[in-house]
């Protein structure tokens, strides 16, 4: 069967220095040419008389003579910005964390709430669901709906863009619940204890949270990429320790202890929640020397978007639609998934995980980690509402014996133990 690609490969220019070396070149044509989010305004005649025939407009701004000779040309597309929205639907690039949520000063609360009121990300969630109840709209008109499939698609155009850019070895997701807590130490009457030969493998009254910002830490270290689900919990540990990889593990901990502050996201108290991370920010900053090694991705969505992104991602991929941004997010790790303690939606990740490796759906099955054993695999299931522990690892292993991926499929305690089965992987 020929699985040749029957769609021509356009080439896409994002930026005006990039369309203007095009058009001073004499050989161009702008027949299978894509320009994205690009304001042509200063170029406006020379576009014109230079034939723009074939030639594709996302999102640019343009003035009357491009107008007039794009809408001449039978075979020009021109898709203009619904400026009504707050949101647009043709970026070119991922977001940075101070683009979406503003700049924080972190000294006034009620300052904060309006910085945070005014911001990208609130702003577009509005136009999604209602703040009260948290419910998504149902009843949009399709022009918005396709600003908002668009902006998907341009949001996953820019994640490849960036992927296929990066020198990382590899890119690993870790997964986890939004309500775990920010929080060092855990209450023990025993004393701590190291938990192996080195220091990023924690103590024994080290909190699960540490304990992921601590393995993000080692694995950044070890040159793989980092990616979550961009919001609180377990998905802001993981940017955490990727954020400070360059750094001391003294100030990592440190960090988590500023943290500490606001210990767990409350829907409606997202100004309060992002305050102490946004503090962590502006006293510890990226140094730019750093910032490639540092690089890790957070992948939200506006389905849950009374949770705000956590800020100590450098990139961050939000999408509208939470069905393609988790499907997106598992097959681009390739890796490995680590899955710490979670509800409902980590469980639904496990599973989407499992079923990409079972049936081969992007190559080779991935090592599916999952971190803790009593939480994933206790003897039996738990009785009390309160015990959040779910009995997953059976079910899953069965499937992977079905499928012959079963020595890509652990359950464990260790980090050492998650380093070595992601760093002996060779896709």
């Amino acid at each position: 069967m020929n699985t040749r690609n029957p769609n021509p490969i356009r080439k896409e220019l994002e930026d005006l220095a990039a369309v203007e070396t095009h058009l001073k070149n004499p050989e161009s044509t702008w027949f299978n040419v894509v320009i994205q989010d690009v304001d042509l305004t200063s170029i406006d005649g020379q576009f014109a008389a230079a034939n723009p025939d074939g030639c594709h407009f996302l999102g640019c701004e343009i003035g009357p003579k491009l107008a007039t000779a794009i809408a001449q040309s039978p075979t020009c597309l021109l898709f203009p910005k619904n400026k009504s929205l707050p949101f647009n639907p043709y970026r070119a690039k991922l977001y940075a964390p101070e683009e979406l949520l503003g700049h924080f000063t972190t000294d006034n609360l009620d300052v904060e709430r309006r910085t945070y009121a005014n911001s990208i990300d609130w702003k577009t969630y509005l136009t999604v669901a209602d703040p009260i109840d948290n419910k998504v709209f149902t009843n949009d008109s399709v022009d918005t709906i396709l600003s908002r499939r668009l902006h998907d698609t341009s949001i996953a155009d820019a994640l490849s863009d960036l992927l296929q850019s990066t020198k990382k070895k590899g890119v690993v997701a870790i997964m986890g619940g939004h309500d775990m807590r920010r929080q060092a130490k855990v209450k023990t009457t025993q004393p701590s204890t190291p938990l192996g030969d080195e220091p990023w493998e924690g103590q024994s009254d080290d909190s699960v949270y540490t304990r992921i910002a601590l393995l993000a830490w080692k694995l950044t270290n070890e040159g793989y990429l980092l990616i979550s689900g961009g919001g609180p919990g377990a998905m802001e540990a993981t940017h955490l320790g990727a954020w400070f990889a360059t750094r001391p593990l003294p100030r990592l901990r440190a960090a988590i202890k500023t943290l500490e502050s606001f210990p767990e996201f409350i829907p409606g108290k997202s100004t309060e929640w992002l305050i102490p991370a946004m503090k962590v920010r502006r006293d510890d900053p990226l140094p730019m020397a750093d910032e490639a090694k540092c690089q890790s991705i957070g992948i939200p969505t506006w389905f849950y978007g009374h949770e705000p992104p956590n800020p100590f991602a450098t990139h961050i991929a939000k999408y509208f639609e939470n069905s393609v941004r988790e499907e997106g997010l598992l097959a681009i790790a390739t890796h490995g998934v680590i899955v710490a303690e979670g509800n409902a939606g980590t469980v639904q990740e496990i599973f989407q995980d499992a079923c990409q490796n079972y049936y081969g759906t992007y190559g080779t099955a991935a090592p599916l980690i999952l971190f803790g054993r009593d939480y994933w695999d206790p003897p039996v299931m738990p009785v009390y509402v309160n015990d959040k522990a779910k009995k997953v690892f059976p079910l899953v292993r069965k499937l992977a014996e079905e499928k012959g991926f079963t020595h890509r499929l652990i359950v464990t305690d260790a980090l050492r133990e998650i380093l070595r089965t992601i760093t002996a992987f060779k896709p």
